[in-house]
Order: structure tokens, then C-alpha cells, then sequence
């Protein structure tokens, strides 16, 4: 297929479209709706922004500490809606204290907002929409973040495993929060990339 057919098989309408799943190398893409508002497994529909949320979980600290640091709060007080991927402070703590001191510098915006985009896909994806697309796929998934990154879903066990370019991978944990414009699925670690 050549890359302007591949390009245009893979465009999706932002708004007003139903998703559609496209087969890639034996994967399967999780329908992505930007209009969905499918709440998430376990949780409950929220007035509250994914900021709100993510304020609101304290085990979530170090996460909105770092979107702040970023700037990218406002994006997540926006309309969306999107799904995070959100590492718990548990896996933040996982991540040297020099690495996340240089992440939180001026100098370092770019790659911080680079790496927290990556954490971040476009629409409301729950974990059943993730299980369903990991089972249609022969065993994997795969969704596109803000950061132009694609990110593989895996089952293993009951567990849905994550996982970034370059082999950082994380467990989906059974919190998950739905927002106003949103989810938050909390991991147990940092989808840093190669």
C-alpha cells in the first residue's frame, strides 16, 4: 500500500464519526469515538474535568504535579474528551529523582510534554472498548497518543498490559475515573520511550 493510500485508510474525521477498526500486522486498533461517553468499567459519569480528576485521586499526585509542570492542565480542562493513561505515585517513584528533577525544568518542557502526551490518546477509550479490540485482534491492540506514538495492549491474565515504543510497558490498574471529557486509567508505570 503506498504511503498516501495507508495516510488516507488511517484519517478519522475529529468529530461525528463512528470508529472503525483497522487490522495492522496482526493487531487490532481500538475504536477511538471522539464523542463517546461510554463510561469507564467501575466507575461512575463525572462533572469533573480529567484535572479535577486527577486531583481528586491522591494516589495521582505526582502525575497532575507533572501535567502542570507542562502546561498541559488546560488541555485536560478542555472539551475533549480524552483517555490518560496516568502513572500512580508508586510508579513515579520508580523513576530516578534526577531524571524527574530535569523533567520538571524550564529546559526540559519539550520532553516532558513529549513524554506526557504519550500518555494521552484522543476520545474515550474504557477498558472493555480495550478487551474487546485486544480479543478481535488475535491478542493485541494498539492506539495512536497525542504524541504520535502507538501504544500495544496486551492481556495477560485478566490484566491489560501497556505498552510504548521501545518496550516501557505498565498494567492497567482497576482504577479507572470517568470525567466530563474524559477517563483516567491509572498504571503502575511510565510509558517513557525510547
Amino acid at each position: 500500500m503506498t504511503m498516501t493510500k495507508t495516510r488516507r485508510a488511517l484519517a478519522l474525521p475529529i468529530l461525528g464519526l463512528a470508529a472503525v477498526a483497522l487490522s495492522l500486522g496482526g493487531c487490532k486498533k481500538v475504536p477511538n469515538e471522539p464523542g463517546s461517553t461510554t463510561a469507564a468499567a467501575g466507575s461512575e459519569a463525572s462533572a469533573d474535568t480529567l484535572t479535577t480528576v486527577l486531583a481528586d485521586d491522591s494516589s495521582l499526585s505526582g502525575t497532575k504535579a507533572l501535567f502542570a509542570s507542562a502546561d498541559l492542565a488546560a488541555t485536560l480542562d478542555g472539551r475533549g474528551p480524552y483517555t490518560v493513561f496516568a502513572p500512580s505515585n508508586a510508579a513515579l517513584d520508580g523513576v530516578p529523582d534526577d531524571v524527574l528533577a530535569t523533567l520538571k525544568s524550564a529546559e526540559a518542557k519539550p520532553q516532558l510534554t513529549s513524554l506526557l502526551t504519550g500518555h494521552i490518546v484522543p476520545g474515550t477509550v474504557t477498558t472493555a472498548d480495550i478487551a474487546k479490540a485486544i480479543e478481535a485482534g488475535g491478542g493485541s491492540a494498539e492506539l495512536k497518543t497525542m504524541a504520535g506514538d502507538v501504544l500495544t495492549f496486551a492481556k495477560q491474565g485478566d490484566a491489560i498490559t501497556v505498552t510504548a515504543p521501545g518496550g516501557a510497558s505498565a498494567t492497567i490498574g482497576s482504577a479507572s475515573h470517568q470525567a466530563s471529557n474524559g477517563v483516567v486509567h491509572v498504571i503502575d508505570g511510565v510509558l517513557i520511550r525510547s
